[in-house]
């Protein structure tokens, strides 16, 4: 299923790891989701807070701060209302 997050602050960017606040624009999306970041940039949904709590999976029209990490997340430059797209569980961006 194709997934997409919306941009909404950048909170930390850190090496491989970044932390961002998110809309879902098209879910559900869940932990260990793979999302294009540009650039042939891949990262991975490490994890999902909802209200300061740790969940699985982030229904469409939900906010959350994620995580999200990946070779190259230092590199990635998002602006208010970027998107970032993938295919929820294993499969490939």
């Amino acid at each position: 299923m194709t997934v997409s997050l919306q941009v909404c602050d950048v909170r930390v960017v850190e090496g491989d790891l970044i932390q961002l606040s998110v809309r879902c624009l098209a879910g559900p999306v869940s932990v260990g989701t793979r999302l294009g970041a540009g650039n042939g940039i891949h990262l991975t949904l490490t994890e999902i807070l909802v209200y300061r709590r740790s969940v699985d999976v982030l229904d469409t029209a939900l906010t959350a701060l994620v995580t999200l990490r990946g070779h190259g997340a230092d590199r990635v430059r998002f602006n208010f209302n970027h998107v970032l797209r993938g295919v929820d569980g294993a499969g490939e961006v």
